[in-house]
């Protein structure tokens, strides 16, 4: 396809199987991360020291939330779960995620989260990611907190093991690094950039 000018990677898997897979040269594609509208995810109030409410926000709920619940029951937090598979389709999400102190989710679903303030365990059917922290979320953020993040088995005790690295003022510094960094705004000027690097090799 000649005429395509450009390719766009939400982050490095996808590059990586553009590249490697579909054949594409590298130089041209580029990664513009994933984004979250800050004014629609707005912060939650401080999370709690210990957490009390958990969701497991995925389409395919279903098939790991009762794995989830019992992690989560160990250590007395109550879940409940948003998706599709459940019946409980999220269509304003930035009105549910802010009630939880901790989501379990992965991809954008993760970085909605996060942009509200609540802790979150990187999560899904294929398996389980770490608790995600200021330290951590940049590398993380560059696999778009998807499969290659994913890479313990989803056990009841592996559950348990992550949220007992819950740190409500780390999910709280966690939250300003997100929204300093992955706004709607910046991903508009970035876009803006691939459109005129295409139109200037035009």
């Amino acid at each position: 396809f000649p005429r395509i000018r450009q390719f766009v990677a939400v982050d490095d898997t996808v590059r990586d199987r553009m590249v490697g897979e579909w054949g594409v040269p590298a130089a041209r594609v580029q990664v513009l991360l994933n984004f979250v509208d800050l004014t629609r995810f707005r912060p939650r109030d401080a999370l709690p020291a210990t957490p009390a409410r958990a969701l497991v926000f995925s389409n395919a709920a279903a098939r790991h939330f009762d794995v989830v619940s019992e992690g989560c029951a160990n250590r007395g937090v109550v879940v409940d779960a948003a998706g599709a598979s459940v019946g409980a389709v999220a269509t304003a999400p930035e009105h549910l995620l802010g009630r939880y102190d901790l989501v379990f989710a992965k991809a954008r679903c993760a970085l909605e989260a996060m942009a509200c303030g609540t802790a979150v365990i990187l999560c899904d059917e294929a398996g389980l990611g770490p608790l995600v922290t200021a330290a951590n979320v940049d590398g993380l953020r560059r696999l778009n907190f998807g499969i290659r993040t994913l890479r313990r088995p989803l056990t009841t005790a592996a559950v348990s093991q992550e949220l007992a690295k819950y740190d409500s003022f780390d999910a709280a510094e966690l939250s300003r690094k997100v929204r300093s960094t992955a706004g709607l705004d910046a991903a508009v000027d970035g876009l803006i950039g691939i459109y005129e690097d295409a139109i200037e090799e035009h």
